[in-house]
């Protein structure tokens, strides 16, 4: 059993495709295939079945795939280490960032202060879901606790989420904000202002006002953090936002929104960080893991 026949078999089974592992591979598709036959002959057991025209790991497959998983991934890690080692790898972290845009700056801009010679790449949408092997660090948000491993993620923040209503906006259903005591239920016939669909406020829009029995009413999508703040202080539709990663934010607009908590019962989103398990981790990088950690601690 060759180390190169492992690599064929890994890359087949992520894939689940003959043909689209042999391109990415640069080799013929007859060659691909007789190396996985090769190694069922082998290990003596078929590792994968046919459904259609297309392939899925058995129950053999997936043992071996587990295993040789975590063969390339120590490969991988020694790898990183060796280079980092050799100064041969710049200080550089990637930070995938998927909400709480308002405090990134500040996030940024602190951290850079006291590291100014490492580079920092940040993404602020799913720009690398595709790659996730270039990703250090990942910021993001739930509508409730994750049961996510502790050696892999680390909760930053729990916080209330808040309708922001524009002083010009005028309520489909007024009556509905006759009490004291709002569910966000009350907003069912208004109309809302948010992010696109693969926004991580979208998503959390969706899931919340579902718990509440009903589908929000978007009249306008935008692709831009900012663009969208304009798009609320001009009255264009209620949001639903989070208060205190967006507290600046707020703060800033005192004469153009009013801030509306939400009870019975009160709607929230929690805010983790994340990071690959089985991918080394540079000095540079634990020190912004524990940068982000910090910070967002002093938001609490």
């Amino acid at each position: 059993m060759k180390l190169l026949q492992l690599y064929y078999f890994n890359c087949v089974a992520e894939s689940q495709c003959i043909s689209k592992t042999a391109k990415a591979l640069h080799i013929a598709q007859p060659s691909l295939t007789q190396t996985i036959k090769r190694l069922e002959r082998e290990i003596g057991a078929p590792l994968f079945d046919h459904v259609g025209r297309q392939i899925v790991l058995n129950t053999y497959g997936k043992i071996l795939y587990d295993r040789t998983r975590t063969i390339f991934a120590s490969l991988n890690q020694a790898k990183s280490e060796i280079l980092y080692q050799t100064n041969q790898k710049k200080r550089t972290i990637t930070l995938s960032v998927h909400c709480a845009s308002p405090i990134l700056p500040g996030l940024v801009q602190s951290f850079k202060m006291k590291y100014p010679d490492i580079l920092l790449r940040v993404y602020q949408s799913s720009d690398l879901e595709h790659d996730k092997k270039d990703v250090d660090l990942k910021i993001s948000a739930y509508t409730s606790i994750e049961n996510l491993s502790p050696e892999s993620s680390t909760l930053l923040l729990e916080e209330n989420l808040v309708i922001a209503k524009p002083f010009n906006y005028i309520p489909n259903d007024p009556a509905k904000f006759d009490t004291s005591v709002l569910s966000l239920k009350n907003f069912c016939n208004e109309s809302f202002i948010s992010l696109t669909e693969k926004s991580n406020l979208y998503e959390i829009l969706q899931s919340c006002c579902q718990q509440y029995g009903f589908t929000p009413n978007i009249s306008l999508f935008c692709d831009n953090p900012q663009v969208f703040r304009e798009m609320l202080k001009l009255g264009m539709g209620v949001s639903l936002i989070p208060e205190q990663s967006w507290a600046e934010i707020i703060k800033t607009l005192p004469d153009l929104l009013t801030i509306i908590p939400i009870h019975s019962p009160a709607s929230k989103r929690y805010i983790y960080l994340t990071w690959e398990k089985e991918k080394y981790q540079s000095e540079a990088v634990l020190a912004m893991k524990q940068h982000i950690i910090d910070y967002f601690s002093k938001l609490i």
